[in-house]
């Protein structure tokens, strides 16, 4: 069998470097580059098909099904890809996201009754500031979602869980969760806000989901996307 070089770049110009459509929206470990993901979809099936990830991480694959005009499954055991994923690949009405947004920003403006969020050393990850205003978005969320249909209501949890990490203590760097040197010099005596940090992800997101939705318009028939927490 003689070998093959495939420049993947090269094929597919229109991917920046993963940093196009919702593919942007997250640093998850490992996951599929969407060149990658587009080659093998191309390779196995044909539009109209329906195409299984059984381990589909935060949806590469579920993305690139539904623009190369397949429907697609998606499943995974870890919750918080299964939101990313259902935030990434679901083709969500731009306006009502924007409407949603403003109620939340809203009630940010005028909350009161923050919940409180414990979990063990929680103040060694998290100033007691960060955690009072988690909690303000922990409750705003709760009621919102709660009457939201299922999709939305992972979009916002998603784009939540997204910024965590980014007002901890926790080195950004890397998925491992510790506190380095370079960490503590580089945060010492600064605040990151989570309600600041939401407010910018969730436009970002939005943008992002836009340029997404309007990729697909073109499709004659509107790609199928499940995701679904379970075991393969």
């Amino acid at each position: 069998m003689r070998r093959e070089r495939i420049e993947l770049k090269r094929i597919f110009p229109e991917m920046k470097r993963g940093r196009y459509i919702t593919h942007a929206l997250d640093s998850y470990p490992a996951k599929m580059i969407p060149q990658m993901a587009r080659f093998l979809i191309d390779k196995v099936s044909s539009a109209g098909e329906t195409v299984l990830d059984p381990f589909c991480g935060s949806g590469a694959v579920l993305v690139e099904s539904a623009v190369s005009g397949r429907n697609a499954i998606g499943v995974d055991f870890n919750p918080y890809a299964v939101l990313l994923a259902t935030a990434k690949a679901t083709l969500y009405d731009n306006g009502i996201l924007q409407r949603q947004l403003q109620g939340i920003l809203q009630d940010i403006t005028v909350c009161k009754s923050p919940d409180l969020i414990q979990f063990p050393n929680a103040d060694y990850w998290f100033t007691a500031a960060t955690l009072r205003k988690m909690g303000m978005l922990r409750a705003i969320l709760g009621r919102r979602t709660s009457s939201m249909d299922e999709n939305y209501g992972s979009f916002w949890l998603a784009a939540t869980a997204a910024i965590v990490r980014g007002c901890s203590r926790a080195d950004p760097r890397g998925p491992k969760p510790f506190i380095s040197n370079t960490a503590r010099m580089n945060r010492l005596g600064k605040h990151f806000d989570p309600l600041r940090l939401f407010e910018d992800k969730a436009r970002a997101w939005i943008a992002m989901q836009r340029e997404y939705v309007t990729l697909l318009r073109h499709q004659l028939v509107q790609p199928r996307i499940t995701v679904l927490q379970g075991d393969s």
